[in-house]
């Protein structure tokens, strides 16, 4: 998950459509959303990230199924490199924060990795106080905050690289994982951390490549956390669960029938 100064071509552009998207401020987008051939799986790390492995990263970490699964692979490349990985986890108020970040803990303590946890969870609530529906996401445009907040740890403990999981599938879905967004912010991060680069090394991949990936590197998925709702056990009927639960079908591991709440 690292951003560079302009968005590399990682996937094959095959046709631009307008989708009208909600927004968690409840406002109506019309955004160009790209659509994504994904590439072969060999490609899910490419071979350019030699500086990468070899210096430090943060990685933006949320305990579910695609931060994990970078996570652990960034854990490989810099335990090859010789770099080192910090994970930072962000409470903006979503409801299934404690669950992910006991997800977030695991991983980290499984692979021995620092994890610095931001409470954020009082901006959430002070959003959602004046909102009409409470909404499982409370702040607009999470991914400008939390990358904000990466650019400045990265700065603070000299990392090189700040590593974000989107996949191809989520982009366009809401306007702070557009690629236009993207490329945004990694202009502005250009400018205030010339030397930092913001890496998205899952952009041109869909989710269950993903997730065959993390396979590959062993990751235990039950130990993973994607439900919107925040239930001791994930629910099987918000957009996450149900994205989850194709994506591992989609891989040819479908998960036990048990693991959601609603079959």
């Amino acid at each position: 998950r690292g951003f560079t100064a302009a968005l590399s071509p990682l996937a094959r552009v095959t046709s631009s459509v307008s989708t009208r998207l909600q927004d968690p401020g409840q406002r109506r987008h019309t955004i160009s959303q790209r659509a994504f051939t994904a590439r072969p799986l060999t490609c899910i790390v490419d071979s350019g990230n030699a500086d990468i492995a070899r210096s430090k990263a943060v990685v933006l970490l949320s305990g579910g199924v695609e931060s994990t699964t970078l996570l652990y692979s960034m854990h490989q490349q810099a335990t090859l490199g010789g770099g080192s990985v910090i994970a930072l986890f962000s409470d903006y108020g979503q409801r299934g924060s404690a669950k992910e970040r006991e997800a977030s803990r695991f991983a980290c303590q499984h692979l021995n990795i620092d994890l610095v946890e931001l409470e954020g969870g009082q901006i959430g609530e002070a959003f959602r106080s004046r909102q009409k529906q409470r909404l499982h996401v409370p702040v607009p445009h999470r991914n400008l905050l939390i990358l904000s907040l990466a650019l400045s740890l990265a700065a603070q403990e000299g990392a090189k690289t700040i590593a974000l999981a989107l996949q191809a599938e989520d982009v366009g879905w809401y306007p702070s994982a557009s690629l236009s967004f993207v490329d945004q912010f990694r202009s502005l991060a250009s400018v205030l951390e010339p030397d930092i680069s913001v890496h998205t090394p899952f952009i041109a991949l869909s989710k269950s490549q993903v997730i065959t990936r993390g396979h590959q590197l062993g990751l235990d998925y039950a130990q993973t956390y994607s439900c919107m709702k925040g239930s001791p056990n994930h629910c099987g009927a918000c957009k996450q669960c149900k994205d989850r639960r194709k994506a591992f079908e989609d891989a040819g591991a479908p998960e036990p029938a048990a693991f959601y709440e609603r079959p």
